[in-house]
């Protein structure tokens, strides 16, 4: 198995990220390593290649594979082929999948487990915050696997939810995992990897590419079995993953939004159109409860998980939740009883206003905050 690891990475590195030929080549060839061998004579006669891919391949030496192959050594990045028993199998079903993926984490957590991915815009709203979070933290205590592509917004506030949930969430970058990308989720990714998995189809070292995005969002929705989008735009690039969906025979969700809102134009016309209307967990857990074990909240325990049922107690005893990140807990002790704006508790905290905003979502799905007009905030009444 590992001596066919470089013929794999040679194919993707020849035909290119995203292309059609993988199913093609295990069906007439069963394995990278047997195509290679028939070399350019062979290539020729095959019927699903073009002259343009023949060349590619021809102009793409083995010596560079290894050279990846040595890289990732040297990073401790693992790398799966699509013939390896761990490649996660509803991504090997779509119609395209990545002959190869570099991962840093446990990509084994993906076996026999529910998962959802949650995507939307960078830019969005408290409300769209709100729901991300609310969403990413009810699947992580369900025992769900969130999946997204630690952009801003949106697909960091999911995941930042499902790891201080005490969840797993998988990453899919559109870059080389060691890529210096979005250097404001750094320690997002880090905490990824140390909790679930970052995956790219793209080998160390590759910088980021506004179209390597698109091609991406077909891992993300191709891990899943459903799909959830926040909030979008009317040409948000989150609606080419509610597509890829559709068109991988997936779940596809959407949490309505203000018609009168930019960002939820994209969301409310796929509820219109297909999407399935979100408003809690609830609403996409109950699509799978005849194929997967789910478990709506957990009870406190070491891992500081905790019910709803007694969140009141908890909080009566000024207790905070385990799972609250550190920049929540910062921002709890800096509240007064007084409404605060926010920029006087960025100057209070020294943490940034868009890490306010999200400590402050996280302190609302707990109560632990109300809100007063003009963006001001005080330390709720326990």
């Amino acid at each position: 198995m590992m001596d066919d690891v470089i013929y794999w990475i040679w194919l993707a590195e020849a035909l290119g990220h995203g292309n059609y030929r993988v199913h093609d080549i295990i069906m007439d060839y069963e394995n990278a390593e047997n195509f290679y061998k028939v070399g350019e004579t062979g290539w020729k006669k095959c019927e699903f290649l073009s002259a343009k891919e023949v060349n590619f391949l021809c102009k793409t030496p083995l010596t560079n594979a290894q050279k990846i192959i040595d890289r990732c050594k040297e990073l401790s990045q693992k790398i799966v082929t699509i013939e390896d028993p761990t490649y996660p199998e509803l991504l090997k079903n779509i119609d395209n999948p990545p002959a190869v993926l570099y991962i840093k984490g446990n990509i084994e957590c993906l076996s026999n487990r529910l998962c959802i991915s949650i995507v939307g815009t960078r830019s969005a709203t408290l409300y769209g915050q709100k729901m991300a979070y609310k969403l990413g933290s009810g699947l992580a205590k369900a025992g769900v696997i969130t999946v997204s592509g630690c952009a801003l917004g949106i697909d960091c506030m999911a995941q930042r939810a499902s790891l201080n949930a005490g969840g797993e969430t998988i990453g899919v970058l559109g870059c080389g995992i060691n890529t210096k990308y979005l250097s404001k989720n750094e320690d997002l990714r880090n905490k990824i990897s140390q909790s679930g998995a970052l995956i790219s189809e793209y080998p160390p070292d590759t910088k980021s590419s506004p179209w390597h995005f698109p091609i991406r969002n077909r891992i993300i929705s191709g891990l899943s079995k459903g799909t959830v989008i926040v909030e979008a735009g009317e040409k948000s690039g989150a609606l080419i993953t509610a597509n890829l969906s559709l068109e991988q025979n997936r779940d596809v969700f959407a949490v309505p939004g203000n018609v009168d809102s930019k960002e939820s134009m994209g969301t409310n016309n796929l509820i219109k159109d297909c999407a399935k209307l979100v408003t809690c967990v609830d609403d996409i857990l109950e699509e799978y409860e005849l194929l997967y074990d789910y478990q709506e909240t957990k009870s406190i325990s070491e891992d500081g998980l905790v019910t709803h049922n007694v969140k009141e107690e908890t909080i009566t005893k000024f207790t905070l939740p385990a799972y609250l990140s550190s920049e929540a807990r910062k921002l709890f002790d800096a509240l007064e009883d007084k409404p605060m704006s926010i920029d006087s508790l960025s100057e209070l905290t020294l943490m940034p206003v868009s890490i306010i905003l999200q400590a402050v979502t996280e302190l609302e799905m707990d109560n632990l905050v109300k809100s007063f007009a003009g963006n001001r905030y005080g330390k709720a009444n326990l």
